[in-house]
């Protein structure tokens, strides 16, 4: 969130800089815009408590660095849990490092999610005569990757969008995999992913830029 409001101010700035506008003036628009244009359509979600309060206060301290001044329009940063409906309304750009731990096929952990559509991911998997990977599937990764497609591209189906997510990396090339790939190829016109690479339990071991032991990958879907 921090970043997308600073892309944002320097955005803007430059463009009425380039009106010929005083830095008072552009202050002004600033504060302006963003409380009436910009963050109504910005939501961050936290399920933890203490780092919703830390983000909480560090937007605060953005917004004033800034110089947005007056009441928003509502909270920026959601206390509450995705994949249980903490947002509401259209959505065009997901972006996110979900968590990625795996979970038993008998746990609830994707909400809705898990018990519903998640259904596309596995139907493929079986019909490839790759059931016995299925399991592999129930990951709070996969479920956030099923639920940002169907917010983004399947409730807007002719609009534009993004999801860029920060997730492991199983899926790129796993048989359980299949039916999301699949899906993930269907809905969007272009897909970038870095592969991080980064196992630190395989046969293959291989750094990892984060502080975890199971490879990542960086992966950006658009639809124009």
């Amino acid at each position: 969130l921090l970043a997308v409001i600073r892309r944002a101010h320097a955005t803007m700035q430059g463009r009425w800089e380039a009106a010929g506008i005083d830095a008072a003036g552009r202050r002004a628009a600033w504060s302006s815009y963003a409380r009436e244009q910009l963050l109504p359509r910005l939501r961050g979600v936290e399920r933890m408590l203490a780092p919703w309060a830390i983000g909480v206060l560090r937007l605060a301290l953005l917004l004033e660095e800034t110089g947005v001044e007056g009441p928003l329009a509502g909270p920026v940063l959601v206390l509450g849990d995705t994949l249980a409906g903490a947002l509401d309304g259209p959505i065009s750009v997901v972006i996110g490092n979900p968590p990625y731990e795996r979970e038993a096929p008998g746990g609830g952990g994707g909400g809705e999610i898990r018990e519903g559509v998640l259904a596309d991911f596995i139907a493929p998997v079986r019909a490839a005569g790759a059931g016995a990977h299925v399991k592999n599937l129930y990951n709070l990764y996969v479920y956030f990757w099923r639920w940002a497609c169907r917010e983004v591209f399947e409730r807007r189906p002719e609009a534009p969008g993004v999801v860029a997510l920060v997730t492991g990396s199983s899926f790129l090339r796993g048989p359980g995999f299949v039916g999301m790939r699949g899906h993930l190829r269907g809905v969007a016109s272009a897909l970038y992913v870095l592969d991080l690479e980064g196992d630190r339990r395989g046969a293959s071991v291989s750094d990892n830029v984060f502080g975890v032991s199971v490879p990542i990958a960086v992966t950006t879907m658009v639809r124009d």
